[in-house]
């Protein structure tokens, strides 16, 4: 909630500066009228020196046109006259349609003063305005359709009666008070109550004199996870982290198999051991360090274990066909560390680690799309995978 006042020629002197100071923290200024009698429309003598006050000293402005129409025509003609008092300007409040009149409104229909309100509105709103209708709780509940009006436009209700006053109008803003005191006004002033925060949108959406803010361009968020990667990019480069503001590592420090493919070029599997997806791009961890996989300008690598099969290893006992002897890791998958000689069992160690030809029971089996490793009583070894197969069963 914020602490608003309206004004018009009826506070001819005003000390800006000082009404800034006792914490006013918007103003809606009358910027014309139309005189009943005639139904002649004016200017508010005091708008433009008002206008330029506030304006002057950062407080948010709107502003108000108090109506005498008794129809849609008289409305429309208010609507153009007003749109001339304000063209040029700028108003971070709403323009509202100030609807009280008895001498020419006491006399319509709900469903007549309706329309003649929605006709000064849609008028200006075709005009790049954002609008509303102000009153007093009688004519909001009498004399006025008000759910159709809060419904299209902002309400600001007038309601002087204190504790009693309506609290079930919807309304944005609410005058409680035609005889308030502010220190830099001399005499009575209408005091205000504001829970919308009106200036942002009237920026965004370019309303009353703002240009439109220029929209920013939305990136996505990929959903990019772990697990095993194709390169589809003739090469990628390694990174020291997740974005191109990290060095570019050169061949010389990626994993030894890495360097032995030629780098992360096209076609080379690996592994993302880590992923993050940032604001319009994605990027992967892998052995080596971080790639991309996907920005804004294109996708770099596809994940392979949608397209990769599974195979149908069981536990058993298995046979080394591989040409050297096997790694033996801490877990099923190349991200898992090797162990050393000395961490393998002693029947292991006797046979030189697991040879070519030598024979292992398989005691747990993990089949993952592309390749398929065997748990034995020195640790996982790799049975197959997309480059090869590397052990057989035989019972």
């Amino acid at each position: 909630m914020q602490k608003m006042i309206d004004v018009s020629k009826y506070q001819p002197e005003i000390d800006y500066e000082k009404v800034k100071a006792a914490g006013i923290k918007g103003v809606i200024i009358r910027c014309g009228l139309t005189y009943w009698g005639e139904q002649q429309m004016d200017k508010d003598p005091y708008f433009e020196q008002h206008y330029a006050g506030f304006k002057g000293i950062g407080i948010p402005v709107g502003a108000y046109y108090y109506s005498a129409a008794d129809s849609n025509d008289i409305a429309r003609k208010e609507a153009e006259y007003c749109k001339t008092l304000l063209a040029g300007k700028q108003f971070e409040l709403p323009i509202y349609y100030d609807v009280e009149n008895n001498e020419r409104m006491g006399k319509l229909s709900k469903a007549a003063l309706t329309e003649i309100c929605k006709t000064f509105c849609d008028t200006m709103e075709k005009a790049d305005y954002f609008v509303g209708v102000y009153s007093n709780t009688n004519y909001f509940t009498n004399k006025l359709n008000f759910s159709e009006l809060s419904e299209q436009y902002t309400i600001w209700l007038a309601d002087f009666r204190g504790e009693n006053a309506n609290q079930t109008l919807k309304r944005d803003i609410w005058q409680y008070s035609s005889t308030g005191r502010i220190d830099g006004i001399s005499g009575n002033v209408d005091l205000d109550e504001c829970y919308r925060d009106f200036p942002p949108l009237m920026k965004e959406y370019g309303k009353n004199g703002f240009a439109a803010q220029e929209e920013q361009p939305q990136f996505p968020i990929y959903q990019y996870q772990t697990g095993l990667y194709e390169v589809t990019a003739d090469r990628l480069n390694v990174r020291t982290g997740p974005g191109t503001n990290y060095r570019i590592k050169p061949l010389s420090e990626l994993t030894v198999s890495a360097r032995e493919q030629g780098g992360y070029v096209k076609g080379v599997l690996f592994t993302a051991q880590e992923v993050k997806n940032l604001t319009g791009e994605s990027w992967a961890r892998t052995p080596s360090g971080w790639v991309c996989l996907r920005n804004q300008e294109g996708v770099y690598a596809k994940r392979a274990e949608d397209s990769l099969p599974v195979y149908a290893y069981t536990v058993g006992t298995y046979q080394v066909t591989a040409s050297e002897r096997m790694n033996v890791r801490t877990g099923p998958g190349t991200n898992y560390r090797i162990k050393s000689q000395s961490e393998l069992t002693a029947s292991a160690r006797e046979q030189g680690g697991y040879q070519p030809g030598v024979i292992f029971t398989a005691k747990e089996v993990k089949n993952l799309p592309g390749e398929s490793w065997a748990r034995t009583p020195s640790g996982w070894v790799c049975l197959q995978n997309s480059q090869g197969v590397y052990c057989k069963r035989i019972s």
